[in-house]
């Protein structure tokens, strides 16, 4: 519990921390993982729904959660199957360095993002200088392109 100290985390996701602690299964790969659903964490800590997935969403963001769906999950027990849908929540050992890869990784694809969308977004920029659109609409015109691009590479 120590990796949680200053991480400022809502009192929600603590309890939520505890409660996924508790219920963790050592995978045969050593990793440490969670397989409840919404409702499932709901009724075991006494929080909404809601409050599960804002929850969960912060201790992800905070490194302390990697989020991946898998169909099944070989423990020392046996193979146990996951729910479609049920997000598999891994343990990170190492917060500190995860966040760290993290950072590094959305650096590297805001570059990627920026450099493939730069000719649209100087064609937006044009039409500001132009006085074509408000300073709001040229920004919210960038960042829909950067939507775009991300949405299109994600789609292939």
């Amino acid at each position: 519990m120590a990796a949680f100290a200053g991480r400022h985390l809502s009192l929600a996701a603590r309890l939520l921390a505890l409660a996924l602690a508790c219920k963790a299964r050592r995978a045969v790969d050593g990793r440490f993982y969670v397989w409840r659903g919404r409702k499932a964490l709901s009724k075991l800590t006494a929080l909404s729904v809601r409050s599960i997935t804002t929850a969960r969403h912060e201790l992800v963001e905070a490194g302390l959660f990697l989020v991946t769906y898998r169909s099944s999950i070989e423990t020392p027990d046996g193979v146990f199957d996951v729910s479609t849908g049920v997000p598999v929540l891994q343990l990170v050992e190492d917060p500190a360095a995860f966040v760290r890869a993290r950072d590094q990784a959305r650096e590297r694809d805001r570059q990627v993002v920026d450099a493939a969308t730069r000719p649209a977004r100087l064609e937006i920029q044009k039409r500001h200088l132009r006085g074509l659109l408000t300073r709001e609409e040229c920004v919210l015109q960038e960042a829909a392109a950067r939507r775009k691009y991300r949405r299109d590479r994600r789609t292939g």
